[in-house]
């Protein structure tokens, strides 16, 4: 029994052959059921596994990669044609709000015409514009006028009371009409040089 035992390979050493016949290796390697593993088959397929498992982890981080590189890409862009759309609205809205204040302004600001301040210092409701125009007109191109004053400047004034603007011959002639003191463009003009003045000058732009 013991001879029989000793054959007999232990449990933690082989798994696949229950027991050699040492007596005869030819009958017992004819009829046994040993598993035998090839080690170049099982080379071969951890080879396999392995190439399998690294190129599938080589892909994935690949792909995580290209995929987190992408998202920065697309990200970065939105973000550079979002300033780029905000700082022109922005800009846009600021030239246009600029714009519309000096128009503002400017309408505040807008000078007084000739015939308008004729109007305010004599007291003359605003009704009576076309009348007094038409009356300061028929003065002006009397034959008279043009002697005090000379064609050109004539002509000039005719212009600025027709336009209702403003230039030096009509500065001249309100000086002569309201003996005023006129400041036009920071020049003074006084009709009746001789005369002191004593009221404020009357700026008109």
């Amino acid at each position: 029994m013991n001879k029989i035992m000793d054959t007999l390979p232990d449990n933690h050493i082989s798994n696949e052959t229950l027991w050699i016949y040492k007596d005869n290796i030819e009958i017992f390697n004819k009829y046994n059921q040993q598993v035998i593993h090839k080690i170049s088959d099982v080379k071969s397929d951890v080879k396999s596994e392995i190439k399998s498992d690294i190129k599938s982890d080589i892909k994935s981080d690949v792909k995580s990669d290209i995929k987190s590189d992408v998202k920065s890409d697309v990200k970065s862009e939105i973000k550079s044609d979002v300033k780029s759309d905000v700082k022109s609205e922005i800009k846009s809205d600021v030239k246009s709000d600029v714009k519309s204040e000096i128009k503002r302004e400017m309408k505040k600001q807008k000078i007084e015409s000739p015939i308008d301040l004729i109007i305010r210092l004599t007291l003359v409701d605003k009704i009576m514009k076309q009348d007094i125009k038409d009356k300061l007109i028929e003065f002006i191109s009397l034959p008279e006028f043009s002697k005090v004053f000379g064609m050109k400047k004539t002509s000039e004034i005719m212009t600025a009371i027709s336009k209702e603007s403003w230039n030096q011959s009509i500065s001249l002639f309100i000086s002569f009409l309201l003996d005023k003191h006129i400041i036009y463009k920071e020049k003074s003009y006084i009709y009746n040089k001789e005369k002191v003045i004593l009221e404020p000058s009357i700026i008109v732009s």
